[in-house]
């Protein structure tokens, strides 16, 4: 099935919304993230901060990529297996933490930039 140009720029632009919208939402995650390593730091492996942290992970695992960000949506993807699976010390969980942190701040950065 073949999509009309019309219906081709309507879904275009209601992608380029989404996406905005996922731009948007950064700020919030990335300061949601910062709270809950914070609290995972202080409390180890076996605080909720952990499991905070792996849903939030998992979310963005889920919806990054789709929206044209698959390096965001391949280390949070990441976080979230190694937290499910136990393959990564505590140190390691924050370090790839700071550094999908560090990819969304990136992210924000280089948008403010375009536009």
């Amino acid at each position: 099935m073949t999509l009309s140009p019309t219906t081709t720029q309507t879904y275009e632009r209601r992608l380029q919304i989404l996406r905005q919208r996922f731009i948007d939402g950064l700020p919030s995650r990335i300061l949601l993230l910062e709270q809950q390593a914070i609290e995972f730091r202080a409390n180890g492996i076996d605080s909720d901060a952990l499991a905070a942290i792996k849903h939030e992970c998992h979310k963005l695992a889920g919806v990054a990529a789709s929206f044209g960000f698959p390096d965001i949506g391949a280390r949070a993807g990441e976080i979230d297996t190694a937290i499910s699976t136990g393959t990564m010390t505590r140190d390691e969980v924050t370090e790839a933490l700071e550094d999908l942190m560090n990819q969304m701040e990136d992210l924000l950065d280089d948008t403010q930039i375009d536009s």
